[in-house]
């Protein structure tokens, strides 16, 4: 058994999308809501923010990148898509 498997392969892709729309999502709350003066509680959103959505990316490339694997490869050209 390969450590990515076609379900492996779309659990994680749709796991990159939560962590990126959630990203957005706290960035934008934060600027819209913490129009006054700065506080501790929108930075810390917006630091979790930009790491919701480096992490989004990050977790993509990676499996991109295990994907071209030769063995990982091979069997991920017998997914349905």
């Amino acid at each position: 058994s390969t450590m990515l498997t076609c379900k492996r392969m779309r659990s994680i892709v749709f796991a990159s999308a939560i962590f990126l729309l959630l990203g957005i999502a706290l960035e934008t709350g934060v600027q819209t809501v913490s129009i006054g003066a700065p506080s501790v509680i929108p930075a810390l959103l917006s630091a979790l923010a930009a790491f919701s959505v480096f992490f989004a990316a990050t977790l993509l490339a990676v499996t991109f990148l295990v994907s071209l694997l030769p063995g990982v490869a091979r069997q991920l050209r017998e997914c349905r898509h």
